[in-house]
């Protein structure tokens, strides 16, 4: 009988040793601006096979006030370069806020808010080789009908095409957004015009996501039901709505205004929403759950009692890419935290989902520091240890952000 106790106690023990798995944090590197890095990055990071990491800052004041960001590299030694500086029209894009996308070759591609051929600035899709070759793939605008401003990363292929969604621009009536496909080349298809409405979304602001047919799926932020939808085209370009969004009715329950979505080895969709209406009014943003059987469920909201101001300790305002690994949910808020009290709303967190809606808290930033960033907005990723990566858009030693690492102890 004691063996078998001793068995069950290290059992338990064992358990939560697994589910108590704490993380280090530290600065890979302090965003200084004016000193060839640039400042504020707001979009995650890649990865290459390496290990080295890829990114890019919004903003870089040069000397004469000009310039829209730097895209930059952090090696396995931790060194920083500039790989490229965005001038802004009319010979390059500017305002990059999107997390950049790396084919098995090596080759970054991205887009630009902001920017391109056309004065008026409609933004770009740009490519980087490996040996540091940049080129403009597509300069949005270009044409009667494209699509202006893209705020959402692009989607690879098998064969090399990119695909990605523009907030603006397409049908002319609306402009509330495109959906587009671009060839290896620069070609571009547009594959759907976005109409608003209550018939179909309109301006999208995130990613894409392909399947194995060739279908492909996203959200807008508004349309359908005036709040955002989920929406599904086919390889033969047929659109199809799979959830209005409507936080205010009890039939309507995953929140508002979404935005960034990921999907699971099983085929569930998980994605983020602004708002959330919670029971004692707060609006604190959440990630809804949308089952391969398109059955729909708010996973978690954050922020249970943001409507009456701070604290906000569960973290407040997701925001970036969702990171799956392992069956969990990875990713990080604008604000709350364990910094939060009644006069700070927190610098964020990074945070973990199960898939029954437990969060952890892995990490939380700081309101204000030079020693550490805050206001994660871009998610982060992991290499194979389970080691965290992540850029804050604010504070660190200069007050432009930094890129951290959390450490899987």
């Amino acid at each position: 009988m004691r063996d078998i106790r001793l068995l069950i106690l290290m059992a338990l023990t064992f358990v939560i040793s697994a589910h108590a798995q704490t993380y280090t944090e530290s600065v890979l590197y302090n965003f200084s601006d004016g000193s060839g890095d640039g400042a504020y990055p707001q979009a995650g990071l890649v990865m290459d096979s390496a290990g080295n990491l890829y990114g890019v800052s919004s903003e870089f004041i040069t000397l004469d006030d000009q310039g829209g960001g730097a895209l930059f590299k952090i090696d396995t030694n931790g060194n920083f370069s500039s790989l490229h500086f965005f001038g802004g029209s009319p010979t390059d894009g500017e305002y990059p806020v999107a997390s950049l996308t790396i084919d098995k070759s090596g080759n970054l591609y991205g887009t630009t808010v902001n920017g391109g051929a056309q004065n008026i600035g409609y933004g770009t899709v740009f490519k980087l080789t490996p040996s540091g070759t940049y080129s403009i793939l597509h300069n949005f605008g270009s044409t009667a009908g494209d699509g202006q401003n893209p705020y959402g990363p692009v989607t690879l292929d098998s064969a090399g095409n990119l695909y990605g969604t523009a907030e603006f621009g397409g049908n002319t009536t609306c402009k509330c957004g495109i959906v587009f496909k671009l060839s290896s080349t620069g070609k571009e298809t547009i594959l759907h015009k976005f109409t608003g409405g209550s018939k179909d979304g309109g301006n999208p602001v995130a990613n894409v996501m392909r399947d194995g047919l060739g279908n492909l799926y996203g959200t807008t932020s508004s349309g359908g039901n005036g709040f955002g939808v989920m929406f599904k085209l086919t390889s033969k370009n047929v659109e199809s709505i799979l959830y209005n969004f409507c936080p205010d009715t009890a039939t309507c329950t995953l929140g508002a205004n979404p935005n960034y979505i990921a999907r699971s080895s099983l085929g569930n969709f998980y994605g983020i929403v602004q708002g959330v209406q919670l029971q004692d009014g707060g609006d604190g943003g959440g990630i809804f759950e949308f089952s391969n059987k398109n059955v729909e469920s708010v996973l978690y909201t954050f922020c249970g009692s943001c409507f009456y101001g701070p604290p906000m300790p569960n973290g407040d305002r997701p925001s970036g890419a969702l990171l799956i690994s392992g069956g969990n949910l990875y990713g990080t808020t604008q604000l709350g935290g364990a910094f939060s009290t009644s006069s700070s709303s927190g610098g964020g967190v990074v945070y973990e989902l199960t898939p029954s809606g437990v969060e952890t808290i892995l990490y939380s930033f700081p309101a204000s520091s030079t020693t550490d960033g805050c206001y994660p907005t871009g998610g982060v990723i992991a290499d194979k240890a389970g080691n965290l990566y992540g850029t804050t858009s604010q504070c660190g030693l200069y007050g432009y952000g930094t890129v951290f690492k959390l450490t899987k102890n």
